[in-house]
């Protein structure tokens, strides 16, 4: 699967990344259920939801991204 590569906002670093065998399992959730979620980004970076984005990645779903729309 090819999807754009967005890098991670600085702020995206207050929250940890997901151990891999937690992401396997969301990422597995989201190819079974879909993503519920949208990734939200910030000047072209992920500003939450990189581990969905990580997890979309993993299992060759096509994430869901919005950018931010707020202050």
């Amino acid at each position: 699967m090819k999807t754009d590569s967005y890098p991670f906002h600085p702020l995206a670093d207050l929250f940890p990344l997901m151990p891999d065998d937690d992401l396997r399992r969301l990422g597995a959730d989201i190819a079974d259920h879909g993503q519920h979620e949208p990734i939200l980004t910030l000047g072209g970076a992920i500003l939450d939801g990189r581990n969905r984005y990580r997890a979309c990645l993993m299992f060759g779903v096509k994430p869901v991204i919005d950018e931010y729309k707020g202050d």
